[in-house]
Order: C-alpha cells, then structure tokens, then sequence
C-alpha cells in the first residue's frame, strides 16, 4: 500500500473526509484535500494566519502530534521494542496487530508509521 493510500484509509477510520483540490463547490464537504502543489493532505480552511497564511498539513507519518492524536482517537496502543528493533501497534477492539520494523534507526519514525498502518488496514476494512 503505498503512503497515499494508507494516509486516505487511516483518515477514513478517523472519521475524515477526503477530497481533491477544493474549487469552491467543495468546501465543507471534505475535511482534508489532496493539494497538487504541495502533494499532501492539507485541512480545509485551516492556515497559519499569518500575513502569508500558509496551509496546515495532515501527515501522521511525518509528525508526531498527527501520530498522537491518531493513536489517541482509534484506541491504538504502541511499544517499541528495542531487541527486535520494531514497533508493535495493537487495536483490541478489532484483534489488529502491526509490526513496523526499525531499519533506519528511527525508533520515532517506525512509531508513527506503525500507528498508521494500524489505522489504514481499520479504515480498509470499513465498508
């Protein structure tokens, strides 16, 4: 599954909606769209506010809070295992298990992209 379709599905399970570029039509039906200048979701109607606003970004392979807060709203427990090295992501409710194994060295990275496949194959498996 590549990175794009894991991050729709584990929106999905999140109870987010996804769309494309907004064209004025869209708005409020879609929570996230898929930006073509930046090629990541971005949150409608969300920006920096500064002078400049620049658009915020929903990437929960990437950053660390988008991880949490993922975690945190489908009930998905994590432990990194040191001797393996991997990271194990457990949904109860549904038996899931995911093994995110640690080639890069990045116990924090393997986190994150363990939460987020536990929440795609979730949101895959929701009609």
């Amino acid at each position: 599954m590549s990175d794009r379709e894991m991050l729709e599905f584990a929106a999905k399970a999140a109870g987010l909606r996804v769309g494309f570029e907004p064209d004025g039509k869209d708005r409020g039906r879609h929570d996230l769209y898929w930006s073509i200048v930046h090629h990541q979701l971005v949150w409608h109607g969300k920006s920096t506010g500064s002078e400049y606003p620049r658009p915020i970004f929903w990437n929960p392979i990437t950053d660390d809070g988008d991880a949490l807060r993922l975690a945190v709203r489908l009930g998905i427990v994590v432990e990194y295992r040191r001797e393996v090295p991997a990271c194990f992501a457990y949904h109860y409710n549904s038996n899931l298990e995911v093994v995110q194994r640690n080639d890069q060295l990045d116990p924090i990275a393997a986190t994150r992209r363990a939460i987020v496949r536990a929440a795609a194959e979730i949101g895959r498996q929701m009609p």
